[in-house]
This record gives C-alpha cells, sequence and structure tokens, in this order.
C-alpha cells in the first residue's frame, strides 16, 4: 500500500502500479482531444486541466487537435476514448498500454510515462473522472510539472455516492455558492447531490409556499441541474411527501390536509386532497430535476393514525395506512417517469410489524443510522428482507459549532462497511441542519470527501492515509497547522450530548432551559478543556495563515467559530458565578457593600458575554451572507438577541432586588 499512500488523490484509487522515479515536464505540455470527441464532455476537462497549469504552473496548456502532427519533443497529455479515438488507441497499442476491458460506467486508467500523459476510459464520465485524478497530483515546482511515473486503474466499487444537503431548516446557498459545491463534490467523484427542500421549491401552483424564506426558484434549479449534469453528477430532490411537512401544513390553506391541525407534521393519508397537492407538486419538481430517481423521505412519523386517518388505521392497521399511502404516491411518480426512494426508519418501528411485507421490493430504502455502532442491526435486517439499499451515515454538525469529527467519522466507516458486507448499492452522507443551521456547511468538506472515499473503497477502513491527504488537497498546504485546527474544533463536542446540549443549544439554552441545564456536568472541566483548545488553536491560526493557499475563506470560519466557543466557556461558567453570588448575597454577616460589589462583577461578566455576543452577531450574519441567503439567517440572530436580552434582564434583577432587599 506505500505506493498508495504516496498520491494524493480522493477517492483512493483502487489499482496503481508505479514505475521508477519522478518524470519532469520541463518542455511545453498540449492538451490532445478528437476532433470528433464531445467538445462539452473532453473541451471541459481539457480547460479544468488547462485552469490548472495556470494557477499552478504559471503555465499555459494548449489544447491541439488529433488533426494536427504531434511534435515528438513535445510531452502531450491525451484523454479520450479509445473506441472513439483511433489517435488514442493506436498511441495505447504502440505503448503496450491495454485499456481495461471491465472499467465499466465510471473507471478510468491514467498513465503517466517520460513523454506522454493518457487519461482513458470507456465513457465520458470515466474520462472526467481521470482528469479529477489527474487534476489532484498536478504540483508545480519552480514552474516544471513533476509526476510519478505511473498507470492507474480504477473504478468503484459502489454505485451511488451522494451527499444530501438540508436547505429546509438551515442554510440555502446562492446559486453560485451552489455550483461551488457541486464542482467541488465532482472532484471527489460524488455522482448524486440530494437537496432537501420540504418548502424550500418555488411552486407556481402553490406560491405562498417558502414565499418569505429564500426558496430554490426554478431558474435556479434548472441552471444547478445543467451544471451538475457538465460535472456528471445527478440532483435527486428529497421532498417530504408524508411527515416533516409541518410549515406547508401550517399554512391555512393548506391546513386541511394535516394528519392533526393542531400540531401540524404528517399529511393526512385519508384524505384525497393530500394526493391531488402531492401529484402537483410532484410534477413540478420532475419537470426542473429529471433524474429518474425521486426521494419520497417518509420518516419520522410518529403522528400517523393518531387522528384524522384513525378511522382508516382501525380498519386497515398504522403499517396499512402508511403502506397504501406509500403506493398511491409510488403510483404518482410512475406516472411521471420516476423511481420511488424512501427513507427506511418507520419499517424498523414497533407501530408497524407488518410494513416491511407491505412494501413493494422495487423501492430503494435509504438506510440512515447517524450514531457508531459494532453491528448495524438494522442494515442485516435490510438485506434480509430483500430491499436494495443505500445506507447513510451523519455529518454530526447539527446543534453544533463545528462538526463531531470524530463521531461522524466512526459512524461512516463502521456503517459504510457494514452496507458494503450486507449488498448495499451505495452511501449517502448526510448533512442535516436541525435548530437551524448553527454549523456551517462549508465545515462539512472533510467529512463528504471521507464519505467518497468510502464509497469508492467501502472495502478498506484504513483513515490514516486520508488525513496526511485530504489537507494537502484541500488546503493546498503540508503545514499540519490546518489539520491540527481542524481537529481540535471538531473535539470541542466532546462530553456535549445531543439532542438537547450540544455546543450550540448549551449557548442559547443553558440556564434557560431546565433539559439542557440538567445535561451540562463537570462544567469547570468542559470549561478548562474547551480554554486550552481555544489557546492551541490561536496559536496555530498564524501558520495557517501563512501556509494555506486553497479555501483560505475557512480560516475566518475558524475564527469564527473560536469566538463562539469563547462565549461557550463563559456561558459554562454563569451557574457557579450565579452559586457564588447568591452565597454572598444570603450570608448575613456580608456588608452591603460586598453584597454590591460582587452583584457588579457578576453584572460585568454579563456584560463581557452580551459584548462578545453583539461581534460574533455580526461576524456570524457577514459569513453567512458569503455563502447563502438573507432569509433564514434572521431564525439565528433571533437566538443572539434573545439571549442579549435574557442577560440584561438577569443583571437588572439581581440589582433591583439587592436594593430592594
Amino acid at each position: 500500500m506505500t505506493s498508495e499512500l504516496s498520491l494524493s488523490i480522493i477517492p483512493q484509487p483502487r489499482k496503481i502500479k508505479r514505475g521508477s522515479g519522478i518524470v519532469t515536464f520541463t518542455s511545453s505540455v498540449k492538451i490532445m482531444i478528437s476532433d470528433k470527441s464531445d467538445k462539452q464532455t473532453f473541451g471541459y476537462c481539457a480547460q479544468l486541466i488547462q485552469e490548472k497549469f495556470r494557477n499552478e504552473l504559471k503555465r499555459k496548456a494548449p489544447v491541439i487537435s488529433d488533426a494536427n502532427k504531434r511534435q515528438e519533443e513535445e510531452a502531450i497529455i491525451i484523454l479520450g476514448i479509445p473506441q472513439q479515438y483511433p489517435l488514442l488507441a493506436e498511441i495505447m497499442e504502440a505503448r503496450k498500454i491495454p485499456l481495461q476491458s471491465d472499467l465499466g460506467e465510471e473507471g478510468y486508467q491514467l498513465h503517466i510515462n517520460q513523454d506522454l500523459i493518457i487519461l482513458a476510459a470507456q465513457t465520458e464520465r470515466g474520462v472526467f473522472y481521470a482528469t479529477q485524478s489527474f487534476l489532484q497530483i498536478i504540483r508545480g515546482k519552480n514552474g516544471k510539472l513533476q509526476l510519478p511515473r505511473m498507470t492507474i486503474q480504477d473504478k468503484p466499487i459502489f454505485k451511488i455516492r451522494a451527499v444530501s444537503d438540508d436547505i429546509s431548516r438551515g442554510q440555502i446557498s446562492h446559486l453560485q455558492d451552489f455550483k461551488n459545491i457541486i464542482r467541488q463534490l465532482a472532484m471527489f467523484k460524488i455522482n448524486y447531490y440530494m437537496p432537501y427542500i420540504e418548502d424550500m421549491f418555488q411552486f407556481k401552483a402553490y406560491p405562498e409556499i417558502g414565499k418569505t424564506r429564500g426558496v430554490l426558484t426554478k431558474e435556479e434549479a434548472r441552471e444547478l441541474v445543467e451544471y451538475a449534469r457538465q460535472h456528471h453528477i445527478e440532483i435527486i430532490p428529497i421532498f417530504e411527501c408524508l411527515g416533516h411537512q409541518d410549515r406547508i401544513l401550517s399554512l391555512p390553506q393548506f391546513s386541511k390536509m394535516a394528519e392533526n391541525p393542531e400540531e401540524p407534521w404528517s399529511f393526512c393519508p385519508a384524505i384525497e386532497d393530500t394526493y391531488r397537492f402531492l401529484d402537483t407538486c410532484i410534477k413540478e419538481l420532475s419537470e426542473v430535476f429529471p433524474s429518474p430517481y425521486f426521494c419520497i423521505g417518509c420518516d419520522e412519523t410518529n403522528d400517523l393514525g393518531k387522528h384524522r386517518s384513525k378511522p382508516l388505521a382501525k380498519k386497515i392497521g398504522i403499517d396499512g395506512v402508511f403502506a397504501q399511502h406509500i403506493l398511491r404516491v409510488k403510483e404518482i411518480l410512475a406516472k411521471y417517469g420516476k423511481q420511488t426512494w424512501m427513507y427506511g426508519d418507520m419499517a424498523f418501528e414497533k407501530a408497524y410489524p407488518k410494513l416491511k411485507d407491505l412494501l413493494p421490493k422495487d423501492i430503494l430504502m435509504i438506510n440512515w443510522i447517524y450514531t457508531p455502532q459494532k453491528d448495524y442491526a438494522r442494515v442485516h435486517e435490510m438485506h434480509k428482507w430483500g430491499f436494495n439499499q443505500v445506507i447513510s451515515s451523519g455529518v454530526h454538525g447539527w446543534g453544533r459549532l463545528f462538526p463531531d469529527i470524530e463521531e461522524a467519522v466512526e459512524n461512516a466507516k463502521t456503517l459504510v462497511y457494514s452496507g458494503y458486507k450486507n449488498g448495499a448499492i451505495g452511501e449517502i452522507q448526510s448533512s442535516w441542519c436541525d435548530f437551524g443551521g448553527e454549523c456551517f456547511r462549508e465545515l462539512n468538506w472533510y467529512l463528504y470527501a471521507y464519505s467518497a472515499d468510502l464509497g469508492w473503497n467501502p472495502d478498506r477502513k484504513d483513515r490514516r492515509w486520508f488525513d496526511k491527504v485530504y489537507f494537502k488537497l484541500f488546503y493546498g498546504t503540508e503545514n499540519p497547522a490546518v489539520a491540527k485546527i481542524h481537529h481540535l474544533l471538531g473535539q470541542t463536542n466532546r462530553d456535549f450530548k445531543f439532542y438537547y446540549a450540544t455546543t450550540a443549544l448549551a449557548i442559547w439554552k443553558d440556564q434557560f432551559d431546565e433539559q439542557c441545564t440538567s445535561l451540562i456536568k463537570d462544567r469547570k472541566e468542559r470549561a478548562r478543556r474547551l480554554t486550552k483548545i481555544i489557546s492551541d488553536c490561536e496559536k496555530l491560526i498564524p501558520e495557517a495563515h501563512q501556509s494555506v493557499s486553497l479555501h483560505r475563506d475557512h480560516l475566518d470560519l475558524f475564527k469564527l467559530t473560536l469566538e463562539r466557543v469563547k462565549l461557550l466557556v463563559l456561558r459554562l461558567q454563569l451557574e457557579d458565578k450565579k452559586k457564588a453570588l447568591d452565597k454572598v448575597i444570603t450570608n448575613p454577616t456580608n456588608t452591603m457593600s460586598r453584597k454590591k460589589e460582587a452583584a457588579n462583577e457578576f453584572v460585568d461578566y454579563l456584560q463581557e458575554q452580551r459584548k462578545l455576543l453583539m461581534s460574533i452577531k455580526l461576524s456570524f450574519t457577514r459569513l453567512w451572507l458569503r455563502y447563502h441567503k438573507l432569509p433564514k439567517v434572521r431564525i439565528l440572530l433571533a437566538n443572539y438577541d434573545k439571549l442579549n436580552l435574557q442577560m440584561e434582564k438577569m443583571g437588572k434583577d439581581i440589582q433591583q432586588n439587592l436594593k430592594t432587599s
């Protein structure tokens, strides 16, 4: 494995044959594509290589066609499909470089020798992936191109390698940021992007849905679909067709479709209007997203059969109601040429004992499990039931200031391997924005890339090479500072418990929400450990600034995270400081002067928090708008204002009580 470890390519290629030494290209390098090749794919691949040469080597790499006679003293990068490109086939035969017959739809070969670089495959997608691997190993030194002499033969094990992105409860990107996401996903050979929509789409028939929330417009969606297609990524919409639709069902004109109008969450399957509504929405989404796949969600529907559909549930059972609904929605999808994907969690609920037998086996099940386990029983069960499954791990950024890297890595590593051993056809790395998307999705890339490698190589579980390669590729530096900062920030999550006392929630709710406060123990030790992380990171930030050449905007996100951790440290001290103050005030032997002194010290401590809080609010807003649309940040900014008022009131109450005591 030493040859693989020395190459900076994510996902790690499956087969590498190394030659001796390094090839240095000192003369001009030209890119050759066929006159008859698809310029949209091969021309774009050539363009990407040219951009890399300009940025990395400060050199040009002109594109020529096979109509030009090759100058033997010039190095050539030639890319294409040999079966469709006679000159490439001729060169490969002369150099005794056989094209592997089992590369399939996504496999490729990358050959590097003294004067020749070949990017070959059986499909356009394969050539695109060869290009992505080639781009990752281009490194400049004094304007020279230096590459290892080698041949890569590579193809993925999993057919589906996806990222799902919650744009409904958290961040919804500007179009340019969406494109940046697509381009970066393509670098890691992720082939599906799945925006989680709920109400975040501009429905022509229902313009009131998501009206003030910065919805994804049809024009934006179409442009993004085309951009993704250029990068060999298919966009699959996730539109919840049962539960998780509280915002839509809370609108007066749609409340009649709610299972429980008092606490809207799920559509009622016993009402025909539900299916007319879903048909209209699915039709509009299908017109914009041409993928043959469509995910209907249908997870966490615990209110089903308990309210408006209760009479129906008495007749056919709750699992019967669920299955009947899925079949109705599946019929709608079939009408628009779509295959049904859905979340599989409800099939494991005790309330649905027959569900697994009532659902058609041609539904693709997304088997999501977000906690690390030694053995994933649900994966075994789904396989045993006969469903095709795609397993899904989680980014673990929800309710947090920074993703819980270690928890997420362990979850992904063990779950993907379990899926591989149980016949899964793919994996999804899921990013969720519970509580409004406190954690910037730009901080997810380590986990997206790690997941991409697992999807390509689910039979491998070695993480050591990944850390060595990822930070070099993504941040353009071999200096360990940025990697250390990244992992230290991930460690801020230790001991903060999901669901009610994660790092972000502890800032907003500690001392104001009993459930949160009761979960936070050992405050002094937590504050001490977080303070050490802050100190260590602040020492590393200048070094990172000097060495990072790519994604430098992330340094601002790291700094913002550190400021928010500082605020968390102050918040953790509140309980002990308040107890100390109460002890001083209630002690009859203390003078009024001593009591006022203690009260003023506590109010100063609150003022320190408020000052830091408002400073963070400004930085948070500025960085949010760098990537995302405005409307939904207001939900999070309300937390800043609310906490500021709570602390102001606490200080005033203390001083007022002291005056009247």
